[in-house]
């Protein structure tokens, strides 16, 4: 197992809707990021590879 390096930037998520109406995949993706029951935050880090893509292209 290889240990990433973390930057320090964070970006928090929460879940506000209910996933009842939602398609399959964006049910999945709410999953995936852990926020499968109302009002769930999440605190994820930011991957290297967008923070220098919005560094380059800002907006």
């Amino acid at each position: 197992m290889s240990a990433k390096k973390s930057d320090g930037k964070t970006v928090t998520v929460q879940q506000t809707g209910s996933p009842v109406r939602r398609e399959p995949s964006q049910r999945q993706t709410l999953i995936g990021l852990g926020l499968n029951k109302m009002r769930r935050t999440r605190t994820l880090e930011r991957l290297a590879r967008h923070s220098d893509e919005t560094e380059r292209n800002p907006g």
